[in-house]
């Protein structure tokens, strides 16, 4: 509806009580609210600067006065602001900005000695000594006292976003070596060590005293460097510009007796890195070689990994140590069965509930990975195990849940034979035919991992759980030992539900608040909710109530069409998650008298409910004249609905008599549709042509048609008709009701976008954005089959296509003289047709003896639907 179809008395929103700006320490949880005035209903939407946010990730109550973000990261550190609004207008708050402190991997000042602590190769720990001390109220700090004192300390993941060390030194005024140092090792684990294979170290900065020649390993524009002995040092070792160098800005302080904090922090982008003393910058080195950063040491150079150095006597102290980092997102980590689980049990939407910390696992259903009962991919099994020996794979299992509660999913596995580098193992949990999330299964050497997410609240009885290995990488096996269902019991419970069960079911579900009457049928009912094959919508004036189809909104949100009664109130009733909550409520169809209505904008296939009458009329006889359609005839207490169905514009006139009274609206009746689903491509995707962004042609969106996207997609964007040209000189044009639109996925999964009848208004259609990921060697496997007599090899590829997606198609060509096809040809083209359920399609090449290079070349791809798109 519109605003012109209500009554003048409408009062528009006024904000009473401003959000407000905060400072957030990472993890935390953060609540920004408003307070308004106005005519109800009122409605809210929260935004950032990507646009209107939704109830997902880590954030909920969107679209109500108090916005939740719980376990905030670095993602969530922006400006916010709300819109609200109702019939009368719209009014917006003060833009507020949230700022979100760094992740601390490690900190210690020594007063519980060095635990945290391991020599470096065949080095020593350093000492623990209260002669100095920087902490407050405190009495220990770490010392040397000869130059093969060094060690380390693993941080665990390793850090690959912007990363600050902190570390105070002593400088004592002697020759000593003393600094401190942040290093980055391929391979899996976290820190430095002596016997682990393919350990390479990847980057190393440091910074503090270093009192020897520079020497010749400098290069780039540090080539030059000589050592000042009146400043402090600091290192870059992998890079453009590398080697030892003075940290010798202007402003930065020099050599002196007595307490300094040394600072190294690396940038977000992870190709500079800056060097502070005491809080002023000391030097920025760019263009570094960017790596991952798993360890911290400190300590002099007598001893390490090239024994530099002789033993020399020599002093220095450490104190208040501390890696942090500016993570995105807090992610939780995976615990074990029989552990408490903290941190509000991932579950980011219960809030800061301290009641949802205290709850502990109990397993009530447990099943062998060899246990599955139907699978796709090459499976086999060993004792209890089973083991994927394809590409990807699927595996179904039958499990049974004691009683109507949420559980928690537990699956432990590995990747079979360890490899480094280490691989991912990324699986796709089902349940009941609802993804219910993307976990990473944790794996060591020779240990099992476990990951783990929560189900929707489910019924007693038997569920089928899917799990999706959803890989591309050779050589990659995984190995299922245990699925296990487990309930979560707590102290706290809420009309005899446990609270952290309710809370998840209030965050997730609900019904956005209507207004009591509506002018068209059906009304356009939103809600947040997650799974809908287990909701239900019921509505009608008797019992049993008729079912609705609910269909999906943008983002983690729903919406349905229920239609209203002419004759008396609708009862409407909505169940979430299989009955875990529901809600009712009760709609009128408001009547349109045309001697005092105003102009409509509706959907096809709205109706609305007609009469013709002075106020009090209860006598006397109605007609309706839809022009060129119909006459309808009535009395005055008898209003008659009519259905609009085609787009146009309408006059509606209605008559009463006796009086003869007549008046006239203008009806507007809008049609706007999307041509089905479309394909669009990742971001990350592989083995791709350079041209990332996918543009959607939708070809049926009048003027006054807003669209609503899910807001996960980083890219949506319309544009305009001079950039379509110069990016397609002869590309025909759109037509008045059509638009080009450019997008971009975030997750191998559907997004899905509205179209609405103006800003908030009810929805005309819908459409799945289809997010896919294509990726083809040397990311996947790329392996040779056979070698003949004559030296030629038979040599096979493998592209993936996740999810298999419809309308997709790629151009493969040979490159190499020498090169064809198995079946002899030197182009290919491969369509959905030709990938397996698993989304994999095998190539098969013939490479001439003496060939060296590459077999072949993706060309170009394409995904399109019926809605067109390039």
């Amino acid at each position: 509806m519109t605003a012109s179809q209500h009554v003048q008395a409408q009062i528009p929103p006024s904000i009473t009580t401003q959000p407000q700006s905060q400072t957030a320490d990472f993890s935390s949880d953060v609540t920004f609210t408003v307070a308004a005035t106005g005519t109800e209903p009122l409605s809210y939407q929260w935004c950032n600067s990507s646009g209107n946010l939704g109830d997902y990730d880590n954030l909920a109550g969107s679209q109500t006065p108090v916005l939740y973000l719980v376990g905030v990261g670095q993602q969530n550190a922006q400006k916010y602001y709300v819109v609200v609004s109702n019939a009368g207008g719209s009014v917006t708050s003060s833009l507020v900005s949230l700022t979100v402190g760094p992740k601390v991997d490690l900190q210690d000042n020594f007063e519980n000695g060095l635990g945290q602590w391991t020599p470096m190769m065949d080095g020593e720990v350093l000492g623990i000594d209260n002669s100095q001390n920087r902490t407050a109220n405190s009495r220990r700090s770490a010392m040397i006292t000869n130059s093969a004192q060094k060690m380390y300390a693993g941080l665990n993941p390793k850090l690959r976003s912007k990363t600050r060390l902190t570390v105070w030194i002593y400088d004592a005024g002697g020759p000593q070596m003393a600094y401190a140092e942040l290093r980055g090792y391929s391979g899996v684990y976290a820190g430095y060590a002596k016997y682990i294979p393919n350990k390479g170290l990847r980057q190393c900065f440091a910074a503090g005293i270093y009192t020897s020649d520079f020497g010749t390993n400098n290069k780039g524009t540090l080539a030059g460097e000589t050592l000042d002995p009146t400043r402090y040092q600091g290192k870059v070792s992998k890079g453009t510009n590398s080697g030892w160098f003075n940290l010798n800005a202007t402003e930065a302080p020099k050599r002196s007796i007595g307490w300094h904090k040394f600072q190294i922090e690396r940038s977000a982008f992870r190709t500079n890195v800056s060097f502070y003393i005491d809080g002023i910058l000391a030097r920025e080195i760019r263009n570094i070689n960017a790596a991952d950063l798993d360890t911290v040491s400190i300590g002099s150079t007598g001893m390490g990994e090239n024994n530099q150095w002789p033993i020399t006597s020599t002093t220095a102290w450490f104190d208040d140590v501390m890696v942090e980092s500016f993570e995105k997102s807090y992610e939780y980590q995976n615990l074990a069965s029989n552990s408490s689980i903290p941190e509000l049990m991932q579950l980011r939407e219960t809030g800061t509930n301290a009641s949802d910390v205290k709850v502990s696992p109990t397993t009530v259903c447990e099943l062998t990975g060899a246990a599955t009962n139907s699978g796709v991919g090459a499976w086999v099994t060993t004792n209890a195990e089973i083991q994927g020996e394809g590409v990807r794979g699927y595996l179904e299992y039958t499990i049974n849940a004691p009683a109507d509660n949420a559980y928690r999913i537990e699956v432990e596995g590995r990747e079979k034979d360890f490899k480094w580098p280490q691989v991912e193992i990324k699986l796709a949990i089902w349940l009941d035919g609802e993804q219910v999330a993307h976990v990473l299964l944790p794996y060591g050497p020779s240990s099992n991992g476990l990951a783990s997410c929560f189900t929707p609240f489910i019924k007693a009885g038997v569920h089928t759980l899917g799990i999706y290995w959803d890989n591309v990488r050779p050589r990659c096996e995984l190995a299922l030992d245990a699925i296990r269902l487990q309930s979560l019991a707590g102290e706290a419970s809420i009309n005899g539900m446990q609270s952290w069960v309710a809370n998840r079911l209030l965050a997730q579900s609900g019904m956005d608040s209507p207004s009591s009457a509506s002018l068209v049928s059906p009304v356009c009912l939103e809600g947040r909710g997650l799974y809908l094959s287990m909701m239900t919508l019921l509505s009608g004036t008797n019992y049993p109530l008729s079912s609705v189809a609910i269909q999906h909104g943008a983002g983690n949100r729903w919406y349905a069409n229920v239609p209203l009664s002419p004759n008396n109130g609708t009862r409407v009733e909505v169940s979430y998650q299989n009955g875990g909550m529901k809600e009712t409520n009760d709609l009128e169809w408001q009547i349109t008298n045309l001697l005092n209505a105003t102009n409509a904008v509706i959907r096809v296939g709205d109706s609305l409910l007609f009469t013709a009458h002075p106020e009090g009329a209860t006598a006397g006889t109605v007609s309706i004249l839809v022009h060129g359609q119909a006459t309808l005839n009535t009395d005055a207490s008898t209003p008659v609905p009519y259905q609009f169905t085609a787009a146009g514009n309408y006059t509606v006139t209605g008559s009463y008599e006796p009086t003869g009274a007549s008046a006239s609206i203008n009806v507007t009746v809008v049609n706007a549709s999307f041509s089905g689903s479309f394909p669009v491509r990742l971001l990350n995707m592989r083995f791709i042509p350079p041209k990332l962004d996918t543009y959607w042609d939708c070809t049926n969106l009048p003027l006054g048609v807003v669209l609503d996207r899910d807001p996960r997609l980083p890219i949506f964007q319309q544009m305009s008709a001079s950039a379509r040209a110069a990016r397609l000189p002869n590309a025909p044009p759109l037509g008045p009701n059509g638009r080009e639109l450019r997008v971009r996925a975030d997750a191998p999964e559907p997004r899905y976008v509205l179209a609405r009848l103006g800003n908030n208004g009810p929805i005309l259609a819908s459409a799945a954005l289809l997010g896919f990921q294509f990726t083809g060697p040397p990311w996947s496997s790329f392996r040779v089959l056979s070698t003949q007599a004559d030296g030629s090899q038979l040599i096979e590829a493998t592209f993936v296509l996740s999810p298999v997606v419809p309308g997709f198609s790629v151009d493969l060509s040979t490159e190499t003289a020498g090169v064809t096809f198995g079946d002899g040809t030197v182009a290919k083209t491969l369509a959905t047709s030709n990938f397996d359920q698993l989304g994999v399609c095998r190539v098969n090449f013939i490479r001439a003896a003496g060939v060296n290079a590459s077999a072949c070349m993706v060309r170009d791809f394409h995904a399109e639907a019926d809605g067109g798109g390039q």
